[in-house]
């Protein structure tokens, strides 16, 4: 058998990319790539994917909450909790608010 030996590195995420305000809080962001995984599953329920960012691990964020990067406004369709990542972070995906389009 073949070891592979990046399969054993945790993967380590940043939130350098920027600051996005949810509510009446501010946290830095890092921009996620897509998945094609997400990216079809959300074709599928007629759902264009704007952005993907993960931030600081909290549990004061829900799916429909509004937030702001740029001076762009961005609907939260997904949280999902990321505890084993280095550092533990949520991951948000977010759409576009129909006032940008």
């Amino acid at each position: 058998m073949i070891h592979n030996p990046n399969k054993d590195k945790a993967e380590f995420t940043t939130f350098f990319d920027g600051v996005v305000s949810i509510g009446d809080e501010i946290y830095n962001f890092g921009e996620k790539g897509v998945s094609y995984k997400r990216h079809y599953t959300a074709k599928t329920a007629s759902v264009n994917i704007a952005k993907v960012i993960a931030i600081p691990y909290t549990t004061d964020i829900y799916p429909n909450d509004l937030c702001m990067i740029d001076g762009y406004k961005y609907v939260i369709e997904n949280v999902q909790p990321v505890w084993g990542g280095t550092p533990p972070h949520t991951v948000l995906t977010l759409t576009e608010f129909e006032v940008n389009r």
